[in-house]
């Protein structure tokens, strides 16, 4: 019995549209192979995503406020928070310093390499590094007729936090001209360092 090319091609959107509706087309494992992830990539995963998905919710620029920065907690290390709470303190003494005269030091979204922020997540996927996530990101913004498209990765440190995993640090990937350098605690700490 020969199949036909007509067949097999039938049989292969057959397979293809089971595999969709199930939501299985597209999905990358995360473990090397064809092995199934492990429990500790999955919760890590469910980490990363859980906290830009805060990221794209709040939509946050500069400096959280102290509602925002309470939303962020759980999926933050308490290093990561502290860090926050220092920039935010150092902000506000020097805002009244300078009465309202100079901006702020930190500007635009500070969790991803694109001053404007992202508006979606395309991929998160295990980093070379140990307990690092690779978060493929996206910002798309339509002007009129056009449509302006900006697609990077920026790498998610994790830790471990009373059993569970946290975001410690956000190392920005960005490659354009203006793009964020370096990491999340750096640019925080330079903030609050700029007073002193």
């Amino acid at each position: 019995m020969t199949i036909t090319g007509r067949q097999l091609l039938a049989s292969a959107s057959i397979i293809l549209i089971a595999l969709t509706t199930l939501g299985l087309a597209g999905c990358a494992p995360l473990a090397p192979g064809n092995a199934a992830p492990s429990t500790e990539q999955s919760q890590q995963q469910s980490a990363v995503k859980g906290f830009f998905e805060q990221v794209l919710n709040a939509n946050v620029y500069g400096l959280p406020t102290d509602t925002a920065l309470e939303q962020f907690k759980p999926w933050i290390s308490p290093a990561l928070f502290q860090r926050f709470e220092q920039a935010q303190v150092q902000q506000t003494l020097d805002l009244a310093r300078h009465q309202g005269t100079e901006p702020p030091m930190l500007q635009g979204s500070p969790f991803v390499s694109l001053f404007e922020g992202a508006t979606g997540v395309v991929a998160v996927t295990p980093a070379q590094a140990p307990d690092t996530w690779a978060v493929s990101l996206v910002y798309r913004a339509n002007a009129g007729q056009s449509t302006t498209t900006v697609q990077w990765t920026d790498t998610v440190a994790l830790t471990q936090q009373d059993g569970r995993w946290v975001v410690n640090d956000v190392i920005f990937g960005g490659q354009w001209d203006f793009a964020k350098r370096g990491r999340l605690s750096e640019l925080l700490d330079s903030v609050r360092a700029a007073g002193s």
